[in-house]
């Protein structure tokens, strides 16, 4: 196999390193199978350990989906960010809907259905269904976890990658994987009851969503991977700020600010919002914790700044 663009054969790659979500799980299957890696040699870390520079490579490394790691082999990856940084790394980093298409692109690998659905999901071109009924890929997507620090959750995703390869991208193949039957039975479960009690507990006000669950007593309730319901219940509006106790306490609170998922018209900067009041985050979402003494203070301050002037 000759890499495209380049004169080598049989790249001396043993080791894949990525993050935790559909993208990645698509984008290390579509290594493994062009660089003829076992997915047993994947790492999984978060994005934000390599924004630290707490991630290391090697000549024999591949990187893909996550900010810049040094000694790369190899770099992949979609984000704008990331575009134009040290463009002597080997791989390609180009703006798409996901690192998926960017390896596809480069490896020459025919368009499919994963690969659309993958850039879809990963876009975050949704639907209030992908939110409240999600089916297909995308209910697969919610079968990863972002915990890359669980060995279970590290042996999920390798085996999802190796499945992935196995079944083709087909999604029927993939379904019958007793593992991913039982992660998406839980998921549905635990979606109903969640939907039960966030809904009595939001409110819209204009164009924002106000979701306050600091009378949750079990963390399934304010799981992040139930984080965007609330934006199916309310498609028209485009912010949302969620009220709750992280530890499940009345200690702190954490508030936590977000543009919509579905109606992309907020252009309050989050981070800008937040910062002033001891948070952060990014353009387009953030948070902040406080002692929940100063949670009403906060979230008014907060609410006035992202309401429509």
């Amino acid at each position: 196999m000759k890499w495209r663009g380049e004169q080598v054969k049989n790249p001396p790659i043993n080791t894949i390193i990525t993050n935790a979500d559909l993208d990645a799980i698509i984008s290390a299957s579509l290594l493994t199978e062009q660089l003829g890696l076992d997915p047993m040699t994947i790492r999984f870390v978060h994005p934000a350990e390599a924004q630290q520079g707490r991630v290391s490579a090697t000549s024999k490394t591949v990187v893909a989906n996550l900010p810049y790691v040094p000694d790369a082999a190899l770099w992949f990856d979609h984000h704008k960010s990331n575009i134009n940084l040290h463009t002597d790394i080997p791989g390609k980093r180009v703006v798409a809907p996901s690192c998926a298409r960017v390896i596809a692109n480069y490896f020459e690998v025919p368009d499919s259905q994963i690969l659309q659905e993958t850039d879809r999901i990963d876009s975050g071109c949704l639907t209030p269904g992908d939110l409240l009924h999600p089916e297909g890929f995308m209910l697969l997507s919610y079968t990863i976890h972002s915990n890359v620090n669980d060995p279970e959750e590290v042996q999920y995703n390798r085996e999802l990658v190796r499945r992935v390869s196995n079944c083709h991208g087909d999604l029927s193949c993939l379904t019958e994987y007793p593992e991913v039957q039982k992660r998406i039975k839980s998921y549905r479960e635990n979606l109903k009851k969640v939907s039960d009690f966030i809904q009595p507990r939001t409110r819209r006000e204009h164009n924002v969503i106000i979701v306050d669950l600091r009378d949750a007593d079990d963390p399934v309730y304010i799981d992040g991977a139930y984080k965007f319901v609330h934006y199916g219940m309310y498609p028209e509006a485009d912010v949302s700020i969620r009220l709750y106790y992280p530890d499940l306490d009345q200690e702190r609170t954490r508030l936590q600010v977000g543009w919509s998922v579905l109606n992309k018209s907020c252009t309050t900067d989050i981070s800008a919002t937040l910062a002033p009041l001891g948070g952060g985050g990014h353009r387009a979402a953030g948070g902040v914790t406080v002692d929940s003494g100063q949670a009403e203070g906060t979230f008014n301050h907060i609410l006035t700044e992202l309401l429509e002037k």
